[in-house]
């Protein structure tokens, strides 16, 4: 008895604490980005078929064509490059 009551309180306060780290990620989202300088936009989005999209990202300076499917994101290609910064 004690040892399911251990384990069941043990789980609890575990997943407590994802719930408590993923609220504050959710807070703190765009104060983290901006400091770790990932800058990302959706540009934009097109349903090719109902299991298929096509997006149009925009990740660091570079502009990516992407497939979104069932499967997951697959970068099909960079249509732009990163301009060069000069000083």
């Amino acid at each position: 008895m004690t040892t399911s009551l251990t384990y069941l309180l043990s789980t609890g306060i575990f997943v407590g604490g994802l719930a408590v780290v993923a609220l504050v990620l959710l807070r703190y989202r765009d104060r983290l980005q901006a400091k770790f300088g990932v800058q990302s936009a959706v540009r934009s989005i097109v349903q090719v078929t109902p299991q298929a999209r096509l997006a149009l990202v925009e990740v660091e300076g570079m502009t990516v064509l992407c497939a979104l499917g069932r499967d997951g994101i697959t970068a099909m290609e960079i249509v732009t490059q990163p301009q060069e910064r000069t000083i």
